[in-house]
């Protein structure tokens, strides 16, 4: 029996000693561990304090001040997309399209799946005709890939018809503004340009039609009777191209609507098609 006692007392000695060999030869490492966890966990917090600031710049039109956050944001996190979407928004903003086009392809590259991405990257080849960038066929690819993940959305159909358009492929152009209308018959840009088409064909009354329609639907206060008296101006008008960016011909003209008087709608019609024409032809 006292044997046995002994044995046992030997053998928890020899646990316990085991036990605190382990302690202290983990210790280091442990300690490592909880410096990094504390280091992560600040990192985390900082990135999300620089991310609000960011935010609220963006919002505020600090343009400059956002650009610094995201970048000061994404050195912390460099896969974040929405940071990484935003700041290409900013730089795009702040002329530098260069910038704009490396976020959105980190993006991609993060995310294939980003419409958003492949989106934006379909504006900067397309909007932007003085900019060594601008490339219809590259700008085309993207937006269709857009168009692949999100069916849903019209603003891919419209863009491809725009690009289309700018290539002279009227009939291809006018079958993507008619898909877009039969998704949003509230798209004022699908109307107007394919009032264009109408137009160029010498189609008047077609044409007469679609761009009536536009200026309607860019006017909600529009009168019971459909036509636009000179009181009518522009408060109240529909946002052309809300959250998109500025882009060349189609939209600098579509934004000349709100100008419309409606008391010759067809005078007015063939001055505004006259400038989107020749500024397609150049």
């Amino acid at each position: 029996m006292t044997q046995r006692v002994g044995v046992a007392a030997a053998a928890l000695a020899l646990a316990f000693l085991a036990v605190a060999l382990m302690k202290a030869r983990s210790t280091p490492s442990d300690e490592r561990a909880r410096r990094v966890t504390v280091t992560n966990r600040e990192a985390v917090v900082e990135f999300w304090e620089l991310y609000r600031k960011a935010t609220d710049h963006r919002l505020a039109e600090r343009t400059g001040a956002a650009i610094e956050a995201y970048e000061r944001a994404l050195a912390l996190n460099d896969a974040h997309e929405d940071a990484l979407y935003y700041l290409g928004n900013m730089y795009r903003d702040a002329g530098r399209n260069a910038d704009a086009g490396d976020a959105w392809t980190r993006l991609a590259d993060i995310n294939p799946q980003s419409a958003r991405a492949h989106a934006e990257l379909a504006d900067l080849h397309f909007c932007f005709p003085d900019d060594p960038r601008f490339d219809l066929a590259r700008a085309e690819v993207e937006v269709r890939r857009a168009l692949e993940i999100n069916k849903e959305e019209t603003g891919p159909l419209l863009r491809l018809g725009q690009i289309a358009l700018v290539k002279g492929e009227y009939q291809d152009a006018g079958a993507y503004f008619d898909q877009v209308i039969a998704s949003n018959y509230t798209s004022i840009e699908a109307h107007f340009l394919k009032g264009y088409i109408a137009w160029k064909g010498r189609q008047a009354d077609d044409a007469l039609t679609f761009f009536g329609h536009a200026v309607r639907l860019g006017r909600p206060e529009t009168p019971a009777g459909g036509v636009l008296g000179e009181g009518d101006t522009k408060t109240g008008s529909a946002p052309l191209l809300a959250g998109q960016p500025s882009c060349w011909g189609m939209e600098t003209v579509t934004g000349d609507l709100d100008r419309v008087m409606g008391t010759d709608l067809a005078r007015e019609m063939n001055q505004l098609y006259r400038r989107l024409s020749t500024s397609l032809e150049q």
